[in-house]
């Protein structure tokens, strides 16, 4: 039936909407992950470039970050060391602003079809309160039309054959009628 039909339609709207907000909630986890992830990757590629920084100006046997000896190769390959560190840190920093986007085109898309969802859901959960109403209306109608024909039409029924028979008011038919003879006698 179409009220069946209609049913399944929205059990499948609230299976989707039930779908899509795990996915809003994965969505949000991401954002939030990399939210809070970058901060700290640009604070350790920060501390990075400095001691790089450090580095690259000395020219001394002694490291200024730690004060041990150092050879230029060791120097040359702790800047390396450091600068690969960073690149890492600054791929993971891009991958996360990467994500970062998608998760917010996702989030808002995904609010959106919810939220699209949840007013078909609306409108059809008005519309079933509808229906139920007027059903509740036609059962009523459906009681009174039974009350009718059980007890109004056989009444109904007795008074139409009492008039067509002209079996009805006896008393008051005969004063009339001697009223009208009254009335003829006296004009």
């Amino acid at each position: 039936s179409t009220l069946q039909a209609g049913l399944s339609e929205v059990e499948g709207w609230a299976t989707q909407r039930g779908q899509l907000e795990a996915e809003l909630e994965e969505a949000r986890q991401a954002q939030a992950n990399a939210r809070a992830e970058n901060p700290r990757l640009k604070a350790e590629m920060d501390e990075l470039k400095e001691r790089i920084d450090q580095l690259e100006a000395t020219a001394g046997a002694t490291c200024p970050l730690c004060g041990q000896p150092l050879s230029e190769a060791e120097r040359t390959r702790l800047i390396d060391d450091l600068k690969e560190e960073g690149k890492e840190k600054g791929d993971t920093f891009r991958a996360n602003t990467g994500v970062l986007k998608e998760a917010d085109a996702r989030v808002a898309g995904l609010e959106q079809e919810i939220a699209a969802l949840k007013e078909k859901e609306d409108s059809a959960a008005a519309q079933m309160r509808e229906f139920e109403t007027l059903n509740a209306r036609i059962s009523q109608m459906q009681s009174q039309l039974e009350a009718w024909e059980k007890d109004g039409k056989p009444q109904l029924d007795t008074l139409e054959k009492q008039l067509q028979s002209d079996d009805f008011a006896h008393e008051a038919r005969e004063a009339l009628a001697a009223i009208d003879a009254e009335l003829k006698a006296i004009g």
